[in-house]
């Protein structure tokens, strides 16, 4: 899965919305999270039976 990006200018019912939804492989949130500072506690892959493919960060601000 690679990384993309999209704004959904309409919402259910024809409502009218401005939202950015932003797609990325979990090694570049695994980078961001790394940048940001966070320690990361688990990670949990969501595997390819599940209905999203993605991956899951446990971590916490290190005092």
């Amino acid at each position: 899965m690679g990384d993309s990006a999209y704004v959904k200018t309409e919402g259910y019912g024809g409502l009218s919305m401005r939202v950015l939804f932003a797609r990325r492989s979990p090694g570049s949130y695994a980078a961001l999270l790394r940048d940001a500072g966070p320690a990361v506690d688990a990670t949990i892959s969501l595997g390819p039976g599940h209905p999203a493919s993605g991956a899951v960060w446990l971590a916490h601000k290190p005092h």
